[in-house]
Parts: C-alpha cells; structure tokens; sequence
C-alpha cells in the first residue's frame, strides 16, 4: 500500500500536479524547473509518487523538493505499474491533477491552460515529440492531426477512436475530478486502466462532459526514452496489456465496435510487427492468447518468427516501426 509520507502544507490550491518518479533524476530535475517557471503564479501542489524509486531518487526528492510548502511524497514500495496513475483519481482532494512523466518539459502555455481547464471535465494537451535529449525535434503538435477539424463539441466516442490508449501516455491530460465521477474503473488490464477509467466514467455520466483540447504545445515530450534493459517490459504492455484493454472496453457499448476494429489491428499487424522487432533487438517476448483460435493464430505467428533468419527480418526492418 502507498503511504503518504509528506503532505503539502497549501491546502485550496488550483492544481495538483503528479510526477511517477523512478530512476530519472536528471530527467526529473528538468522537468522540476520547467513547472516552476511555466506555472509561476498559479497556486499548485506537486507530489513526488516515489513509483519503487531508486535510492538517489528518493535522496534527491528528499533533499531538494520535500521541503517546500507546495511539495508532498508519496512511497509506494515496488514499481506498481499503472496503479500509481490511478491513486491521483481516489487520493486527492476534488479538482483539477495533471500527472505528469518525470521525463517530460512543461512549456510556458501551460498556465493559461491550466486556467482554462477549471471549465472542462477533461483537457487534452498538445505536445512535441523529441529526441530523448529534448535536443532534436522530432514530430510538431503531435495530437494536433486528430482535432485539427473536430471543433469545439468534442465527443469522447470520437477520443476513444483516434486517441483510445494514448490517453494513458499521462502528461498530455488534465482531469477536473470536481466534475467527474469515477465509479467505473476497471480492473484489468492494470497497464491501461487510467485510460479506462476516464473513458467509463465519461461515456456514463448522465450530464454532458465538457472535453477541450488546447492546440497550443504545451508539453515537450522524449520519444523512444525507455532503456534497453526495460524494452521487455514495454514489449509486453503492447503485446499483450493493448490487447486485453481493448477486449475490456468491448464491454462499454459506446466504445465496442472501435475496440474490435483496433483489436483486430492489434492482433494480426501490430503484434507479429512487435515480435519480429523484439527478435531484431535480442529479446524474446511472449505472447498471451485470450480465445482458443486466438492461441493456434499466435503460435502459428510465434514458430513462423522463430524458424525465420534473423537476417531476412532486418532487410524490411524499416516497415516494423
């Protein structure tokens, strides 16, 4: 269980910021500043959620951070995966949390669409994508392309349809959980269960939620910024987590008929194209069947990637990205 070990001193404050720290310390000292400057003036709390955090990771928050009369550390034992996404949701008092990857840069828009964001139930944000040392741009307004001709009346069927589990890449939305109700979560898949509860909770409110998105960039994202030694575990979120998330929101009539397109996607062009890449890149990934003809496709799959020469894989290495 999480203990809250430091709580923040301010008690009405206008935002809740959220960081999952691990082992990013510089990362995270970035990312510390750049709140700091592009959030002056706004009254906000920052808490630590020490995600199974290294040593010098706690050391640093300990020692630059937990004084503050804004700053609160919460300890969760072991790395919890997705569960620490979703303590924000239940732990905090209501209104706005923006949780926010300890790798990410916050630019100077975000504080008018903080303020903004007091008036919708769920904000998305624009962001660049960068190199993993923010140095390089590499894709401009990322999520610019799916609201470009949307308009103001933002449907969350239509969220789900384009965005569905990038909702879960965490930094680019602010909840207003004042508004929100969240009594629909789910339980599995737990990779993907901060993404499901804002979409359960949506589609059933017996009101009209208010979904903005601020085409402004407000947030400078790492691209590729995971290390070699925790691929595996990213192989499995996409393998196999994707898949069981899709599978779950079957169960949401607003959301059925995108989720079996999307599964039907996964399985038979996302998944093999991760399999081969995961050969490529010295890993074996495993590969979990939820039907009957779902384990005979996959192992059919499995043994075609394995009596396959490695060396014919790289030759279309550049269609596996």
């Amino acid at each position: 269980m999480p203990e809250i070990i430091v709580k923040p001193l301010k008690k009405e404050v206008d935002l809740q910021v959220c960081i999952p720290v691990f082992e990013r310390e510089e990362e995270l000292l970035v990312l510390y500043d750049s709140i700091s400057r592009s959030l002056d003036g706004l009254n906000y709390n920052i808490y630590f959620l020490l995600n199974g955090a290294t040593d010098n990771v706690k050391q640093l928050v300990f020692n630059e951070f937990s004084q503050l009369d804004n700053s609160g550390v919460v300890i969760f034992d072991k790395n919890v995966k997705d569960d620490v996404f979703v303590w924000p949701f239940f732990n905090l008092p209501k209104g706005l949390f923006w949780i926010i990857g300890d790798d990410d840069f916050v630019t100077d828009n975000a504080k008018d669409v903080v303020k903004k964001a007091q008036k919708n139930d769920l904000t998305i944000l624009n962001y660049d994508l960068y190199d993993n040392k923010l140095e390089n741009k590499l894709s401009e307004g990322y999520l610019e392309r799916y609201f470009r001709n949307v308009g103001n009346e933002i449907d969350i069927k239509y969220v789900f349809s384009n965005l569905s589990e990038k909702l879960s890449f965490i930094s680019s939305v602010i909840v207003n959980s004042r508004k929100l109700l969240f009594d629909y979560s789910s339980s599995e898949p737990k990779s993907f269960q901060y993404a499901s509860l804002i979409y359960n909770s949506i589609s059933k409110s017996e009101r009209k939620v208010n979904i903005f998105f601020e085409a402004k960039v407000c947030l400078k994202q790492r691209g590729n910024n995971i290390p070699s030694k925790h691929r595996s575990v990213t192989d499995n979120i996409f393998i196999n987590e994707l898949r069981a998330f899709y599978i779950s929101m079957m169960r949401n009539p607003s959301f059925r008929f995108s989720s079996i397109q999307k599964l039907l996607k996964a399985t038979f062009i996302y998944t093999p194209r991760l399999l081969i890449r995961s050969k490529i890149e010295g890993r074996s990934a495993s590969v979990k069947s939820f039907f009957l003809i779902d384990f005979v496709y996959f192992f059919i799959i499995k043994l075609f990637v394995k009596i396959i020469p490695i060396q014919v894989f790289k030759l279309v290495r550049g269609f596996l990205k």
